[in-house]
């Protein structure tokens, strides 16, 4: 019998697990409240002023080229996002907790001037939805002063309602920067990774998996279908005083407790000429696809003492693995480290070349 007449007909029950799926989900993250920290490279003498700031009516965040800042959201459920994408900026979820979760970005010198926007996205089966940070990246640390997150001076018509305004020192004399590695993951990715715990079902276990996969997808019919390239490895700031010799690591982080390298991306030479960006695809035996199914129906077949159907059809909304289908698929955490054996000397900037996601 073909998968499809299985889940066409369907069982006598199906588990205590699968129903509970089956009941309302949450809706996704309600973010109220934010604040924001610079981290690493320019403009270490910009903090961004301190307390929690309201989601609702957001400012635009400033962020100068080669600085590195990190946007905590607060909220139910917060801690649930899977994903942070944006054009022409890096955005990465970095950590996370009960009720808030980390966004780390970073401007490059690649990524030229203007607005950009980083949205976070939440999973399907919580219900989706996503939020957005609005930001502008500047050319230079004087130009991230007077936004309403980090003003110049306590005169300044933004430092009001409480936020401490700032005066920026002169610098006291200019010093060489080091270069600067960062872990660097191409977005927006889709990855063919399990997005919860195997549900089990009449014709065999399914995972719920990205809803990027299902998309077009005819309700209740198993498909195979492509899984988009993964591009990682790794970038660099003031690179010309790196040295060579150096390397990328993808690792399975799936158990903490045991990492596995499953890529190795070497640079022996350092960066090519007006290359500040090398990456790699995929890892030796990533799927290159993948069997899924949208929308699965299972049928429970019952008849009243009568001899009357009272049969009942259930739906999984979402998108999910084959039922009952082996296949390899992502792990359910990536580690990227740049430089692992400390080859360049990278000054201060040593604690930003590791990235999660």
């Amino acid at each position: 019998m073909t998968t499809n007449a299985v889940l066409a007909r369907g069982a006598r029950w199906l588990t205590a697990g699968a129903l509970l799926l089956s009941a309302a989900v949450p809706a996704h993250a309600k973010i109220d409240k934010f604040d924001a920290r610079h981290k690493s490279g320019a403009c270490s003498d910009a903090q961004f002023n301190t307390g929690f700031f309201l989601w609702d009516g957001r400012p635009r965040i400033n962020i100068a080229t080669g600085e590195r800042i990190s946007v905590r959201l607060y909220g139910d459920m917060a801690e649930k996002a899977e994903d942070a994408s944006g054009a022409d900026i890096f955005e990465w979820i970095e950590t996370s907790g009960y009720g808030w979760v980390d966004i780390h970005i970073r401007a490059a010198a690649e990524h030229g001037t203007g607005n950009r926007t980083v949205t976070v996205k939440w999973p399907g089966w919580m219900g989706g939805g996503t939020e957005t940070i609005p930001l502008k990246i500047v050319a230079s640390c004087d130009s991230v002063f007077g936004s309403a997150l980090r003003v110049s001076s306590p005169d300044s018509p933004n430092a009001g309602a409480g936020r401490i305004g700032m005066l920026r020192p002169p610098p006291m004399s200019v010093q060489p920067q080091s270069a600067n590695l960062l872990p660097a993951v191409q977005t927006p990715y889709v990855l063919a990774r399990p997005l919860g715990a195997l549900i089990p079902t009449p014709a065999g276990g399914m995972a719920p998996v990205d809803g990027a996969f299902c998309a077009g997808l005819p309700p209740n019919v198993v498909r195979q279908v492509p899984v988009p390239v993964l591009k990682w490895g790794v970038s660099g700031v003031n690179i010309t005083q790196a040295a060579a010799g150096f390397s990328a690591q993808l690792f399975n982080e799936t158990d903490p407790d045991n990492p596995v390298q499953i890529g190795n991306l070497p640079l022996p030479n350092g960066f090519p000429a007006n290359t500040p960006v090398v990456q790699t695809n995929n890892y030796n035996g990533r799927p290159t696809a993948i069997r899924v199914i949208a929308n699965p129906q299972f049928v429970t077949p019952h008849q009243s003492k009568t001899g009357q159907d009272l049969s009942t059809t259930q739906t999984f909304p979402g998108c999910f693995t084959a039922p009952g289908v082996a296949q390899p698929l992502d792990p359910a955490r990536f580690r990227v480290v740049v430089d692992p054996q400390d080859t360049v000397n990278e000054g201060g900037f040593e604690n930003d070349n590791e990235l999660m996601f």
